[in-house]
């Protein structure tokens, strides 16, 4: 006959794993997907000096929530006001074919070339090599990213052990 295996404490345990559940909630999470999304971000950003020396492509990146996922965040490109070159970072990204730019019906296309506006009604995009910066940054930081995160949750699981000790002892 199979001898079993008796678990003592069993209840205390559970109850115990049930507390760190509530406190390792999805803010705590968060926060640190956020801490090592950040070390990635700030690789990006470095990338990013070689492609756009005006550094506004690297101002544009940054971390943000996944709207998706509660826990989840996105090293992205953010767009808007503030991030005037965050709309352009795909193009930088990947690159770009070469294609036909043409304008609106009953419009016309203007820019300037050297002192003169130029109106013309299409022009030959001659595309635009991609310079990858999101990709080398996850791939060069993706262990330092995740060690970020291990060490953040470590230290939250550490610090929940300490309190669950100091409040069974009282």
């Amino acid at each position: 006959m199979a001898k079993g295996v008796q678990l003592k404490g069993g209840n205390q345990a559970k109850l115990v794993l049930q507390a760190l559940q509530k406190n390792l909630d999805a803010d705590t999470l968060r926060k640190n997907m956020r801490k090592g999304a950040k070390v990635i971000a700030d690789e990006a950003r470095q990338n990013t000096n070689a492609t756009d020396p005006s550094g506004e492509l690297g101002k544009a990146v940054g971390v943000i929530n996944d709207p998706d996922d509660r826990t989840g965040v996105q090293v992205a490109a953010r767009r808007g006001k503030r991030y005037e070159k965050g709309y352009i970072a795909h193009i930088v990204e990947y690159g770009a074919a070469p294609h036909i730019i043409r304008a609106k019906k009953g419009k016309k296309l203007a820019f300037k070339h050297g002192d003169k506006t130029v109106v013309v009604d299409e022009v030959s995009h001659p595309g635009i090599k991609a310079r990858p910066f999101m990709r080398p940054a996850w791939e060069t930081k993706k262990d330092a990213a995740l060690n970020r995160i291990k060490e953040g949750l470590k230290k939250e699981i550490g610090d929940f052990g300490s309190k669950y000790k100091k409040a069974k002892m009282r």
